[in-house]
C-alpha cells in the first residue's frame, strides 16, 4: 500500500516540470487522478489529462466539477499552475507581466481552491505551490515575488477557513528547480549555455546539500503532506531547496 493508495488528486499547471513529477509521485504511491493545464497534459497510466485555463474562473469550475465526477470524487488538490514574467528591476516592471502573473498565480490558485474544496471531503488536504519567493527576495523578480508573497498568504486563510471541516491546507516553497521553463527564462537573461550552467553552479553552490532541488523533491513533500502522516500540519509553508 502506497501513501496515496486509492486517493484521488487534481493537479494543475500539469504538462510543466513540476507538475509531471507532480503527477508521476502520486501515481507511484497508489492514487488515481486528473491533470490540468492549458492543452491536455501527457498523464500516468490510469489518469485522465484535461485542459483548462485557471484564470478562466468558470471554466476551472467546470473542469474541477468533470474531474469530480470522473474520478467520483476528489481527495487532493494542488494548485500547482503558474507563470513567471521575464526580470525586470522595480523601474521596468511591465503592466501585462504584472496582470498576467496575477492571473495564473494568485487569482488561479484561488479560483482552484475555490471550485475545489467543496468537492473534497471532510479531512481532504490541498497543497498549494508557492516559491522561496514567498518569503524572500531577489533582484529582478518583484512581481514574481508579490504573486507567491499572496500565495502563502492565501493559503494561511484557505487552512482557517478550511480547518473546521478537517481539510488541511499547505505550502510548498521550492527554490531554483532547473525545469525546463526556468531554463528557457536563464537563456533568454543570460544568453548563453555557459552562463546558464554557471549561475546554476552558483545556485547549487548557496545551498548547504551543495545541490538544487529536483522536481522529484517537490513532488515528494507533496506526497508527505497530502499523507496521513502530515495529519497535524495545516498553514504551513515546507521550503524544498536544499537549504538554502
Amino acid at each position: 500500500m502506497g501513501l496515496s493508495s486509492g486517493r484521488r488528486v487534481l493537479v494543475t499547471g500539469a504538462a510543466g516540470g513540476i507538475g509531471a513529477a507532480l503527477m508521476a509521485a502520486f501515481a507511484r504511491e497508489g492514487a488515481i487522478g486528473v491533470g490540468l493545464d492549458l492543452t491536455t497534459p501527457e498523464v500516468p497510466d490510469g489518469w485522465i489529462g484535461l485542459a483548462a485555463d485557471v484564470t478562466d474562473s468558470a471554466g476551472v469550475t467546470r473542469t474541477i466539477g468533470e474531474a469530480a465526477r470522473r474520478l467520483g470524487g476528489l481527495d487532493v488538490l494542488i494548485p500547482n499552475a503558474a507563470f513567471a514574467p521575464p526580470w525586470a528591476d522595480i523601474g521596468t516592471i511591465c503592466d501585462a507581466d504584472w496582470e498576467v502573473a496575477f492571473a495564473v498565480n494568485v487569482r488561479g490558485a484561488m479560483a482552484t481552491i475555490r471550485a475545489g474544496a467543496p468537492l473534497l471531503p471532510d479531512g481532504g488536504v490541498v497543497v498549494v505551490m508557492a516559491s522561496l519567493n514567498a518569503w524572500r527576495a531577489e533582484a529582478g523578480q518583484g512581481v514574481y515575488t508579490a504573486t507567491k508573497h499572496a500565495v502563502l498568504g492565501l493559503t494561511r486563510a484557505a487552512a482557517r477557513d478550511l480547518g473546521p471541516r478537517g481539510i488541511r491546507v499547505n505550502a510548498i516553497a521550492p527554490g531554483p528547480i532547473a525545469t525546463p521553463a526556468l531554463l528557457a527564462r536563464m537563456r533568454r537573461r543570460l544568453g548563453s549555455e555557459v552562463e546558464v550552467e554557471a549561475a546554476l553552479r552558483t545556485f547549487a553552490g548557496r545551498t548547504a546539500l551543495g545541490r538544487l532541488a529536483t522536481a522529484e523533491d517537490v513532488a515528494n513533500t507533496a506526497v508527505f503532506l497530502a499523507a496521513d502522516l502530515a495529519n497535524g500540519i495545516t498553514g504551513q509553508m515546507l521550503a524544498v531547496d536544499g537549504g538554502i
